[in-house]
């Protein structure tokens, strides 16, 4: 008898340790039972959404304004893209994961774009913008980059990363083949003749200076012609005189 007695005290009392800490825990500590784990969604709710709220925020462990906000994760800031795994019972939180740190977001700070899976190449040097309304720049993308999109804001702009850095840059400076190498224009070289020619073209190009020369000035620079002149005379004056003999014999 005193077996039974002391089992029904040790069920008695375990059932009402049990009923103390069902009732007391959710009472003790809510926010330390939120800190240590973050509440999963119950509803399905995949969309690639873009934040559109104007100052960073951080994610809460659960849906609601009063849930704890995930401080030692992430701040999410305008134009951050994030994929959505769930949604609240009143619809107006959505279970995200950004940079793998999973948790809640208000609806109301995102809009709805649309994810894609694309390769594309720089036709340009590429800005990357902060957010899809090209504001906030952050780098520059050269020309001829291959880079990846995974989302369209459907307003001219697409999602990618460069550099370590996550932005969107706008479409129509995009494409799906490679930019042509533009070649480098040859430079034509003036072609140079051989120097013999080169003097000759000079000799034959120069100014031939001419100037006249008198009969007796040229006799009197060259005195070879003058002693060859009087030669002559004097055989002239010689054969003349020869000549007057003979006829007056």
């Amino acid at each position: 008898m005193s077996n039974k007695s002391s089992k029904l005290k040790q069920v008695i009392g375990g059932a009402a340790l049990g009923l103390c800490l069902a009732v007391s825990t959710p009472m003790i500590a809510p926010e330390l039972a939120q800190a240590l784990d973050i509440i999963a969604p119950t509803r399905a709710y995949y969309k690639d959404v873009v934040i559109t709220a104007d100052q960073p925020f951080y994610m809460r462990a659960d849906s609601g304004s009063n849930s704890a906000e995930i401080k030692n994760g992430p701040q999410l800031k305008k134009g951050d893209f994030v994929h959505a795994e769930g949604i609240s019972k009143d619809q107006n939180w959505a279970y995200v994961r950004f940079e793998m740190q999973p948790g809640w977001i208000s609806i109301s700070a995102t809009k709805e774009v649309n994810g894609i899976s694309e390769t594309a190449y720089t036709q340009e040097d590429v800005k990357l913008y902060q957010s899809p309304d090209k504001s906030g720049e952050l780098t520059t993308i050269p020309k001829g980059e291959q880079i990846v999109l995974d989302a369209d804001s459907g307003s001219g702009t697409k999602h990618t990363h460069f550099d370590g850095k996550y932005g969107w840059v706008e479409s129509d400076k995009l494409s799906a083949e490679a930019p042509k190498k533009e070649e480098p224009k040859e430079q034509v070289q003036p072609t140079q003749a051989p120097a013999s020619e080169v003097s000759t073209a000079a000799v034959s190009q120069a100014p031939v200076e001419t100037k006249e020369v008198g009969l007796l000035e040229y006799i009197l620079k060259n005195p070879m012609v003058l002693l060859v002149g009087a030669v002559a005379l004097i055989l002239v004056i010689v054969g003349i005189a020869a000549a007057l003999v003979s006829s007056r014999k």
